[in-house]
């Protein structure tokens, strides 16, 4: 029995309403939920029933992917790796976060009043040019997801810097930063290395006492190498390859971000608020996957990507407190922070593909995971102020609230004034 719903001359209104709104389903841009696709999902629904996915006819195939088109009406992919973008997301604003961090150090050192300003010496005085270097180590673990792989990677860096002291309420300085990054994707099905190379100009002003404002502007570039399994089989018959491709890519990075805060000092206390606003754009160029193991086998599924494009503006909202402790051999600023970050542009994108050895060309795609938009980030660190203008700081940073990954940065370094 049909529903009264449809019934009588009202019937028609509703299948004109319901019609339609089955068009906008079917026609919803790429982003939509009705359109998401995995990796997979777009690999095994290219390759099904003689390639019956690609838009070439018999004969426009090249290589391994013609015997597929050929002779396999049904086939089963798998990968990993296909977006590069999620890899490095944690080193999105890295950089700026390092300077912002510097920054914070060097005031809880320089700071006159509550904690005592250069060291144990009371005749000294910092100068107004300051070096600094930083180490820094970076653990990601990132779980399985609907639309990206999991991995584990680690990264190891440095960063160098100047500062200067144009006017007491005014500093300015220059940074350079390298950071190499390995990983793993889960079940041997890969890996990824990162090199970037940034450079940031930044600036701390006081317009107030105990008020400050810090910037920062950057760029960072990056050289992505990404090896993948590739791999299918038909069902029935035995018939697959299980190999591994790589690709090769660079990707740049523009970013800039604005701090402000104000400390209260009680003593050898000082806590205040801090509210920030970070913007960051990110492109990888387009490239080509090629053979790669064993012996370059042709698996036929060797692919050339798009460029990809991504933006991030996120605010953070947080709190900061720190606590000097004199001691005969300097001055010791322990420090706590916590900050609420929240992201207003970062959104899924969708990767454009095709098949290397496809002459059509035929343009595919797949979606990546959707950035959550509310996480938090909680840190503590000491900075060991010293005689003759020497500052030692370590500090520790962890990523708490995100979804699929856990993230913990180590920070250590050391600043000579002049």
């Amino acid at each position: 029995m049909r529903p009264r719903m449809w019934e009588g001359p009202g019937g028609g209104v509703w299948a004109v309403v319901a019609g339609a709104a089955m068009a906008v389903l079917v026609l919803a841009g790429p982003g939509s939920d009705a359109q998401a696709q995995t990796f997979n999902d777009a690999i095994q629904g290219a390759l099904q029933n003689q390639c019956s996915g690609l838009s070439g006819p018999l004969g426009s195939y090249q290589g391994t992917l013609a015997t597929i088109c050929t002779n396999i009406p049904a086939v089963s992919g798998t990968s990993a790796g296909a977006s590069i973008a999620s890899q490095t997301m944690r080193q999105q604003g890295a950089d700026q976060r390092r300077i912002q961090l510097r920054l914070e150090e060097q005031r809880q050192a320089n700071r006159e009043g509550g904690v005592l300003a250069a060291s144990a010496d009371p005749s000294f005085q910092l100068g107004k040019l300051g070096l600094f270097i930083t180490g820094e180590g970076d653990w990601v673990r990132k779980d399985v997801t609907r639309f990206e792989p999991g991995f584990s990677s680690d990264t190891g860096g440095v960063i160098v810097g100047a500062d200067y002291r144009a006017l007491p309420s005014l500093t300015a300085g220059l940074a350079l930063s390298y950071l190499h990054t390995h990983g793993d994707f889960n079940g041997n099905n890969g890996h990824f290395n990162t090199d970037a190379f940034g450079v940031t100009l930044y600036g701390s002003v006081t317009p107030l006492p105990n008020l400050f404002v810090d910037g920062t502007v950057g760029y960072t570039l990056r050289d992505y190498d990404t090896v993948r399994r590739a791999s299918y089989s038909a069902p029935g018959n035995g018939t697959g390859v299980d190999g591994f491709v790589q690709g090769d890519t660079t990707g740049n990075e523009f970013r800039t971000s604005v701090q402000t805060g104000y400390d209260f000092l009680l003593g050898a206390l000082t806590v205040g608020p801090r509210v920030g606003v970070n913007y960051s754009s990110n492109a990888i160029d387009s490239y080509a996957e090629r053979n790669s193991s064993p012996r370059n086998l042709d698996t036929g599924l060797q692919l050339a990507y798009d460029g990809q494009h991504r933006e991030s503006l996120t605010t953070t909202v947080g709190a900061f407190a720190s606590y000097a402790i004199s001691t005969s051999i300097g001055v010791f600023v322990p420090q706590l922070t916590g900050e609420w970050v929240h992201e207003y542009q970062d959104d899924q994108r969708v990767i454009y593909f095709r098949f290397r050895e496809d002459l059509g060309q035929t343009k595919l795609r797949f979606q990546t995971d959707s950035p959550d938009r509310n996480y938090a980030n909680l840190g503590t660190g000491v900075v060991l102020v010293l005689p003759k203008g020497l500052q030692v700081f370590l500090s520790f940073r962890a990523l708490v609230g995100y979804s699929d990954r856990q993230a913990y940065t180590a920070n250590g370094g050391l600043r000579i004034g002049f």
